[in-house]
């Protein structure tokens, strides 16, 4: 299969529309510097409260924001620290967005003890939002509910997308084509690191498919290559990153799958979808330790399948109000999106085979064993599914849109 490659060239800044239609800069806040708070005392240029401090007070409020854009998606970041973790699950803070103008909450997180990862270090909390309203009066609002030592370190004010991509999405930016390539691009992700680009996909072909694979379709195995040119020419043979091996859960193959590299371990991850001789479709992941690239053969996690079918699915669906069912499979197509306070996040794919209907869930986990679908920054509920497409308009036939996405390759960079 031939994949068409595109390449960021250019970029053009992004002009004011208007009151509040402007691009988003990046502010920070530092509570020891603000005169708003109705419970605490000066910490430096944080903001404290102990279990002596008094309860259900604003830890800190304000600043009264104006002109904060209303045509980006936007994430603004408290930066809070705990004296202890686990001594129960009990409600601490509560953070929010609040629209001052009309007193009314934009959104909001209730935080609990245990959601802090570890005690005593600075741990970012993240809400998300729109100011649809054009709010001149906006408020990042730290509540203290009761009950521990807090601290309010800062808080911080970002477009959601930043950089590169937040041009295109603004209508400020296209795409040029610069290249393709001939490899197969089933299953592929592209990881930079550094001035490398490294490209990662699934490979078959290159040995008979086992006997006991039979019936489970072609035998894949996990490859990699490089570009210095920033994918305009790759490295050729490929290196083998995981492959089937006999008798272990991945012996009928590896496919669609997301590189990671962990830069304060000097780790690399990979978490695949994997499949045996028994079938059904479950999580596999490697590793290669005290590395700088990834060009060499990964090890595979003793303790795989990380993830068996419907493991994490049969929790995010459980309940009522779910947009998913409890009968989701086949959890696959990972994709590490980042890491943060010691958890990788990891979103992914299920089906449901009764009511042939996809999803996409997201969970976090410090070691790709252990996992937790339900803590905070998590929707305790699918990501996706058929409603966020159900008023999709697309002119063109869906097995065409199928062979594009299975034999295209896009590496986006913006051209203004």
């Amino acid at each position: 299969m031939k994949g068409v490659i595109f390449l960021f060239v250019a970029l053009c800044g992004l002009q004011a529309k208007g009151q509040c239609q402007h691009s988003q800069d990046t502010l920070v806040f530092y509570p020891g510097q603000s005169p708003y708070h109705q419970t605490g005392f000066k910490n430096g240029n944080a903001w404290s409260a102990t279990i002596q401090s008094s309860k259900n007070e604003y830890l800190t409020y304000g600043p009264y924001l104006a002109n904060v854009s209303s045509s980006q998606s936007l994430v603004v970041e408290f930066l809070l620290s705990i004296d202890n973790n686990d001594a129960d699950d009990l409600e601490v803070v509560v953070v929010d967005v609040n629209d001052a103008s009309v007193q009314q909450v934009i959104t909001s997180k209730s935080i609990r003890r245990t959601d802090f990862g570890t005690a005593g270090t600075p741990q970012k909390f993240s809400l998300y939002f729109q100011n649809n309203q054009c709010s001149q009066n906006l408020e990042f609002r730290v509540f203290y509910v009761c009950c521990s030592a807090i601290t309010h370190h800062q808080t911080t004010l970002r477009a959601l997308d930043e950089g590169k991509l937040a041009t295109f999405w603004n209508h400020q930016a296209h795409f040029e084509y610069i290249s393709e390539t001939n490899r197969s691009v089933a299953g592929a992700f592209i990881l930079p690191v550094g001035n490398l680009w490294y490209f990662f996909y699934r490979e078959q072909g290159y040995e008979p498919t086992p006997s006991y694979c039979s019936g489970l379709g072609t035998i894949y195995r996990i490859v990699v290559c490089t570009s210095q040119d920033e994918g305009r020419s790759w490295s050729s043979p490929p290196v083998v990153v995981a492959q089937p091996i006999p008798n272990t859960p991945a012996e009928c193959g590896l496919v669609d799958g997301s590189p990671y590299y962990d830069n304060a371990t000097s780790t690399w991850h990979y978490l695949s979808q994997c499949i045996a001789r028994s079938g059904g479709w479950r999580l596999c992941h490697y590793f290669l330790s005290g590395s700088s690239t990834p060009l060499s053969l990964f090890e595979p996690n003793p303790h795989n399948p990380v993830v068996t079918g419907g493991q994490l699915f049969s929790q995010i669906c459980s309940g009522t109000g779910k947009h998913c069912t409890d009968h989701t499979v086949d959890e696959g197509t990972p994709d590490i999106v980042k890491k943060v306070n010691g958890q990788f996040l990891v979103t992914f794919h299920g089906y449901d085979y009764t009511t042939q209907k996809g999803y996409r869930g997201a969970a976090l986990t410090p070691n790709f064993v252990d996992w937790n679908v339900d803590s905070y920054d998590l929707p305790d509920d699918a990501i996706f599914s058929s409603i966020d497409c159900q008023n999709w308009n697309i002119s063109w036939s869906p097995k065409v849109v199928a062979r594009a996405l299975f034999s295209s390759l896009a590496i986006i960079i913006i051209n203004s």
